[in-house]
């Protein structure tokens, strides 16, 4: 009997624009950047269409394997499916949906597989968890394509996999410190860089850690991660792990997990004029869309505009705190 697992995204935006990302082959290799997977035959870049195929060449699990699959259905811009006609499983289905809902998007990604390599046991202990980690890497990804695009900030829209690793780590890091959750944070990180080809001893450890592990354990397996990445790793102040907590949430508004609102209240309610100066636009911003709401307000409030000029602000808070690796890694 095949195994099953689904994974569901959630993300402002258009439909049809994260409809035909999905079906693009150079978003799709560079999300897998650290499998080193590549488009080797069929259609290689641009956008896959329906009856077309794709030759997939890339490593997993220090192996590397070649799959073809075809876009067997497609009705754009809700549904298509691809499934493997050639390659190493006996069966491996991949049905993506895309249901509008309001100024959101809900992808579900329905896959369905049997492979003669791993057992049954093994398959659901072992494939399924790590193809769903590959599934959440890949999304997390799409919506990095869109970010950009939406703040309008100077970053690219397009971060390696590998930086996106380490940003996060620093991120878990600034949240561990302020008593925000994140230990899920941490071990997502810790999993796209293993995914990303980052390797040592914390970060695989960080990568298998329970996301009930106590706050002290998750502090110092942060800390011994962020070391072992970068021995010259800077210490992280009370001001610093403010500037870089709001920036996250910050980063969830330009992703589409979070409105302006939701950040504004929550910078209000937890940081508060108690934060650096730099982050006072974000409070102010509640207060703001409160009167703007009651019809106080004399003019609308360009929330967009605030969050842009704050997360351009603090990029270089990010770079300073985000691992320097050996030329070598």
């Amino acid at each position: 009997m095949p195994s099953r697992f689904v994974v569901f995204t959630e993300a402002a935006g258009d439909a049809a624009v994260l409809f035909d990302l999905s079906l693009s082959v150079d978003v799709h290799v560079g999300s897998m950047e650290g499998s080193g997977e590549q488009a080797i035959g069929g259609v290689v870049t641009g956008a896959i269409g329906l009856g077309e195929t794709v030759t997939w060449r890339a490593r997993h699990f220090g192996v590397w394997f070649t799959m073809t699959s075809e876009i067997s259905e497609l009705d754009w811009p809700t549904w298509f499916v691809d499934r493997q006609v050639r390659g190493p499983f006996r069966r491996f289905v991949h049905e993506h949906q895309f249901e509008q809902l309001g100024e959101t998007t809900r992808m579900t990604d329905t896959i369905t597989l049997s492979s003669p390599i791993f057992g049954r046991a093994a398959e659901k202990l072992i494939l399924v968890p790590y193809l769903r980690r590959l599934i959440q890497h890949r999304n997390r990804y799409l919506l990095a394509q869109l970010s950009g695009a939406r703040t309008g900030t100077d970053e690219p829209v397009v971060v390696s996999p590998r930086d996106a690793a380490l940003d996060e780590l620093t991120y878990a890091r600034a949240l561990w410190a302020r008593r925000e959750p994140a230990a899920k944070i941490a071990v997502d990180a810790a999993v796209a860089g293993l995914l990303a080809g980052l390797d040592n001893g914390p970060l695989r450890e960080l990568a298998g850690l329970p996301l009930t592990t106590g706050a002290f354990e998750l502090g110092q397996l942060l800390d011994e991660t962020l070391t072992a990445l970068d021995p010259h790793y800077p210490a992280m102040t009370e001001s610093d792990a403010i500037i870089l907590t709001v920036r996250r949430y910050a980063l969830r508004y330009a992703h589409g997990t979070l409105t302006a609102k939701q950040l504004s209240a929550w910078a209000h309610d937890t940081v508060g004029y108690d934060g650096p100066p730099v982050t006072y636009p974000i409070v102010n911003l509640d207060d703001d869309l409160d009167l703007e709401g009651s019809g106080v307000g004399r003019r609308s409030v360009d929330s967009d505009a605030v969050i842009r000029e704050y997360l351009s602000s603090t990029s270089s808070v990010a770079a300073r705190f985000r691992p320097h690796l050996p030329e070598s890694s």
